[in-house]
């Protein structure tokens, strides 16, 4: 007796192989002509995951001006790398360059300069790739009257060739600099993820790279018992929007 597949059943495998698949689930829509609800409509490339898919994170800050003179082209100061990965612990391997699921870099503004971002950012918005909620705008410029002296704000990036650098909306960074004491948080689409404490050596104690001045490093997986910096043992000064 012939089994039957119903049309339910084969969508069903589809959808199992696309989930599976990013590159497959890709060329699904594309043969169907249509486009992918999980991207943006201009191709803008995708935003970081959700704080509870990522299992390892590390952000590194850089002095962009060495001993504190302004280099030209480089407005801010300090910036900040951040890599995430979301593969199953055995999967994950960070000492392999190149192996994480997302990255973003940001420019850390203090208060002034966010002020100041947010306002040319609401005057050429509507021309940029992937352009930013008003509300967002709004929220960093008044978290930015709050702000202290020692505090950091910055925007999740991309840079694409042709599209400059694209941010994401309501992904952002505050940090709160302070050496050692260094506190941060990323803050994805309201929810916080407070970063453990920042170290100024790699896990092997070596120094860090060319220009970076601390590393913070989140193991969520358990897959190592020496690579994560320890968690902060007081609570967190940074501020959730």
């Amino acid at each position: 007796m012939t089994s039957h597949v119903t049309l339910t059943m084969a969508l069903e495998v589809v959808q199992e192989a696309a989930e599976a698949d990013p590159a497959l689930r890709s060329m699904i829509f594309a043969r169907l002509g249509a486009s992918d609800p999980r991207r943006p409509a201009n191709d803008a490339p995708e935003c970081l995951p959700q704080i509870e898919t990522m299992n390892a994170v590390q952000a590194a800050i850089f002095d962009n001006w060495p001993e504190g003179r302004r280099v030209t082209g480089r407005p801010n100061r300090y910036g900040m790398a951040i890599e995430i990965w979301t593969e199953p612990s055995e999967r994950i391997n960070v000492a392999r360059r190149g192996s994480h699921q997302h990255k973003v870099n940001i420019a850390l503004m203090d208060a002034q300069a966010i002020k100041a971002w947010t306002k040319t950012m609401k005057k050429t918005n509507a021309k940029r790739l992937n352009p930013l909620s008003v509300d967002f705008l709004e929220e960093l410029a008044d978290f930015a009257a709050m702000m202290e002296a020692d505090e950091l704000v910055g925007v999740c990036a991309v840079k694409i060739a042709g599209s400059g650098h694209v941010y994401f909306d309501h992904q952002w960074v505050h940090v709160r600099l302070d050496g050692d004491q260094t506190n941060a948080i990323l803050v994805i689409d309201g929810a916080g993820l407070n970063l453990p404490t920042f170290s100024s050596t790699a896990p092997n104690g070596n120094p860090l790279g060319v220009g970076v001045i601390l590393q913070s490093r989140l193991d969520r997986a358990g897959f190592s018992t020496s690579w994560a910096t320890p968690e902060h043992d007081h609570a967190s000064r940074a501020l959730v929007a």
